[in-house]
């Protein structure tokens, strides 16, 4: 017979109580003088030589029960013989050792991963020298499918390091066993908080051949306050405007926390700060506002106090704030005067203005925004090259011409997903309503009067009735129909003006609601794009041009670190695959021959964060319900290695016939100390007659 917490039969002595409580418990008689006995006329006489049955049966039943509840509490087990504690050179024992983010948290006995790692390193002693070892961490390297004595395992453990990578148990045991050879006796142990998003029992398949015990090692501190992402309010970043970044945070804990600081750093100089309250298990947005004067890249920072876990208390971002907008206006002929005269002198504005005939299609991919307007005829290479546009993060407005048919156009419109164009209708209306919670005329109006003097259309192209994906209508006419709607394409976008862009469509040109309208698309045109990633995560860099070939380097902003990532190019861009090995969050850089073309963000991921675990009980009954024969749980953590590789040949578990003993025999005393004292005692009468002075009885 083994045991699994042998600790507690030291708690065997504590049988003896119940002998030194009998001992110190025994009747004394004592010897009582009469003066006289005469009027006595009978009297019934016990016998010294009581009879002590009943003494020695209560004691050994409380011995019994003392010794039973110890037995109970050491978990008592047989091991099977053929499955015994393996010896020899084909024993081969993998050892799982948790190393992401969570294992940051602490206990009693500290840091989680510090623990699992002296566990483990236990663990490999106590097994027999000709042993071999895999040891096993998130990162899944390849030293993890190769077998190790026990000094290479020992020295291989004090290495190991937290790591950004994180998988799910069933991950962990399918990488076990595809290194298993079935000749050899396969063990697996797991060292893990086993946080519930880790615990994917259901997935597993059931095995009865293997052996897995595993090991939860529970944190002390079950709180944490989480950077969870960071955006910009709106998509349009202005020099000399104020900016603001919404920041979302979440409370994995259970207590308030008042007063928390919040910091924007910006190129290494803080911009802004707040402090904030946030209750528990919530989730709530803030925002921090900012400026920046000056065109250019930029590598921002937000950042939080909060312990033990720290990996999720900074939020690294980085984006190019440009200084001028690069405006392609596309004409079927000669250009009017509007366009140029709205943004004549606008050193912000680099505007070129081109009839559809002159065009150079590999100066489309650099350029913001690209006005298609009053087009009659467009050739198919100009169709691909703007829809292309816009699926890579550019903007286009279309606007039809005032003579002929919009069938070309619709072409155009069908290429693009958007709705198409009907015959013109001739008939006037005014533009009735204007959306103001769109990103284009927010913050443009303080408010619309009922009568305002809006533009007046004189012609326009009714939109054919269409289910509309990812639309937004911005201006509506008086008779219900949009006159200005909004299709998110890809990365990008399109405008969709109804009406020609000239007088023959109506007043819209020269009026004031074309300044804001025209010059927000504008500035709406240049995103920030992808203003962070994830590590450990493939990410595609659109980039506009063809690099030279071999030149393309991501490194940190240092330098270090170098790589050269994986390109694919097409017709008039180029995709730069960042590759899934980049695993420290921080600032990086997309190079060409030295220059700078685009800075890079890296974040953690947050799945980590959440501090939500398993206890040892909740994991056992989750495996007796997933039907999981070969998986076992050691209740204890804190047995010694010996007894967590004992549990692996248990197969039958005695302590709750020992608790059933000791209930039994606490029964049994109560039963004793109840019966009649003739069961126990030999009784006889005795009668005495006559008087006698200075008599005794005893």
């Amino acid at each position: 017979m083994l045991f699994q917490n042998p600790a507690f039969l030291y708690a065997l002595p504590a049988m003896l109580i119940p002998v030194i409580v009998h001992l110190f418990s025994f009747r004394r008689y004592r010897k009582i003088l009469f003066s006289n006995v005469r009027m006595l006329q009978a009297i019934q006489v016990e016998t010294r030589r009581q009879s002590k049955v009943r003494h020695w049966l209560v004691l050994a039943a409380r011995m019994l029960a003392i010794g039973a509840l110890a037995l109970a509490f050491a978990r008592p087990y047989f091991p099977d013989k053929q499955k015994a504690q393996p010896t020899g050179q084909y024993t081969v024992v993998s050892i799982f050792i948790d190393n992401s983010f969570s294992m940051a948290n602490e206990s009693e006995r500290g840091m989680l991963f510090e623990q699992a790692r002296i566990k483990a390193i236990e663990m490999v002693a106590a097994w027999p020298p000709t042993t071999r070892f895999r040891i096993l961490t998130n990162d899944f390297s390849y030293r993890s499918q190769q077998t190790m004595s026990q000094e290479q395992a020992r020295m291989y453990i004090t290495t190991l390091e937290l790591s950004a990578a994180s998988h799910t148990l069933s991950q962990v045991l399918i990488r076990q066993h595809e290194a298993n050879n079935a000749n050899d006796r396969n063990f697996a142990f797991i060292f893990s908080d086993f946080q519930k998003g880790f615990c994917d029992l259901s997935n597993i398949t059931p095995d009865s051949i293997s052996r897995t015990v595993l090991i939860p090692l529970p944190p002390a501190l079950t709180g944490n306050i989480v950077i969870d992402s960071c955006r910009f309010a709106s998509p349009a970043l202005q020099t000399g405007k104020q900016l603001q970044l919404i920041v979302t945070l979440s409370n994995h804990g259970t207590e308030t926390i008042e007063n928390l600081p919040l910091r924007l750093i910006i190129n290494k100089q803080q911009k802004s700060t707040i402090n904030l309250s946030i209750q528990p298990g919530e989730t709530k947005e803030t925002t921090l506002p900012f400026m920046l004067t000056e065109p250019g890249f930029y590598q921002a920072i937000v950042e939080t106090d909060d312990q033990p876990i720290t990996f999720d208390n900074r939020y690294f971002m980085a984006f190019n704030l440009t200084g001028e907008i690069n405006l392609l206006h596309i004409t079927q002929k000669t250009p009017e005067r509007w366009i140029k005269a709205l943004f004549d002198g606008d050193s912000t504005i680099n505007l070129q203005q081109k009839q559809y005939t002159e065009l150079d299609y590999s100066n489309i991919p650099n350029q913001n925004l690209i006005l298609v307007d009053g087009l009659e005829q467009i050739p198919q290479g100009l169709s691909i090259a703007l829809k292309e546009f816009a699926l890579q993060g550019g903007t286009l407005w279309i606007s039809p011409s005032a003579n002929g048919q919009p069938d070309a156009l619709n072409s155009l419109l069908t290429s693009l997903g958007t709705d198409y164009l009907m015959p013109a209708d001739t008939v006037m209306a005014r533009v009735d309503r204007i959306n103001q919670q769109a990103d284009l005329y927010r913050d443009v109006f303080e408010s619309v009067p009922q009568n305002a003097d809006l533009p007046i259309i004189r012609k326009f192209f009714p939109l054919a009735t269409s289910v509309k994906k990812q639309a937004e209508t911005l201006l509506w006419l008086q008779n219900g129909q949009a006159l200005l709607t909004y299709y998110t394409l890809g990365s990008g976008g399109v405008y969709l003006f109804n009406a020609p862009l000239s007088q023959a469509g109506g007043n819209f040109v020269t009026h004031d609601l074309m300044v804001p309208t025209l010059y927000n698309a504008a500035y709406l045109s240049i995103k920030p794009g992808t203003i962070s990633h994830q590590v450990m995560k493939e990410t595609a860099l659109r980039l506009t041009g063809t690099p030279e070939e071999g030149s393309l380097k991501i490194s940190k902003e240092d330098g270090t670190d170098e790589r050269i990532p994986a390109v694919r190019t097409s017709a008039y861009t180029t995709e730069v695959y960042t590759g899934a090995d980049i695993t420290t969050a921080g600032f990086y850089k997309l190079t060409s021959a030295g220059v700078i073309l685009k800075p890079l963000a890296f974040n953690y991921q947050r799945a980590e964060s959440a501090p939500l675990f398993l206890s040892a009980g909740e994991l056992q009954t989750a495996i007796g319900l997933a039907g999981l024969p070969g998986m076992t749980v050691a209740l204890n953590p804190e047995l010694p290695a010996t007894s967590i590789i004992a549990i692996t040949t248990e197969t039958q578990d005695f302590w709750k016939f020992f608790i059933l003993a000791a209930l039994i025999f606490l029964a049994l005393e109560v039963i004793l100390l109840r019966l009649p004292d003739h069961w126990f005692y030999n009784r006889r009468q005795k009668t005495t007659k006559g008087s006698s002075n200075g008599k005794s009885i005893h």
